[in-house]
C-alpha cells in the first residue's frame, strides 16, 4: 500500500510538471519521493532540476546529499553536503548537524564539474 501511494504521488509531481516544468519545488518534492523509494539515481536527476532552477534553496542540496550518501558516491555526498551547509538557514539545526557529522567523516569532496 505504501508503495502505491509513493506511485499516485509520483504521478501527480509528472503531472504537475507537465504543466509547469519549471515549478523547482515540485522538482525538490518528487526527487524527495523517489529518494524514499530508493530510487536514488531519478532522485538526483529530479533534484538536480530543483537546484538549477533555485539554487540558494538548501533543500536540494540536502536530499541531493542523502542519496548520493546512500549510492556510495561519497566524494558527490560531501560536495552536496557542503553545499548545503553555505545555504542552509534557521530550523535547519538537525540538518546542518548530520551534514557537519558526515563531512567529518568523508573523503573530501568532488570538484566542481565545468561548466
Amino acid at each position: 500500500a505504501r508503495h502505491r501511494r509513493f506511485d499516485e504521488a509520483l504521478a501527480a509531481f509528472d503531472e504537475a510538471l507537465r504543466q509547469d516544468p519549471d515549478h523547482a519545488a515540485t522538482w525538490a518534492d518528487r526527487g524527495r519521493y523517489l529518494g524514499a523509494m530508493d530510487r536514488h539515481e531519478e532522485s538526483i536527476a529530479s533534484i538536480e532540476c530543483a537546484s538549477l532552477l533555485a539554487p540558494d534553496n538548501p533543500a536540494p542540496w540536502w536530499n541531493r546529499a542523502l542519496s548520493e550518501d546512500r549510492l556510495g558516491w561519497l566524494p558527490e555526498a560531501a560536495r552536496s553536503y557542503r553545499r548545503f551547509l553555505e545555504r542552509a538557514g534557521p530550523g535547519q539545526e538537525a540538518q546542518i548537524e548530520t551534514a557537519r557529522d558526515r563531512l567529518a567523516v568523508l573523503p573530501p569532496p568532488a570538484p566542481d564539474p565545468p561548466t
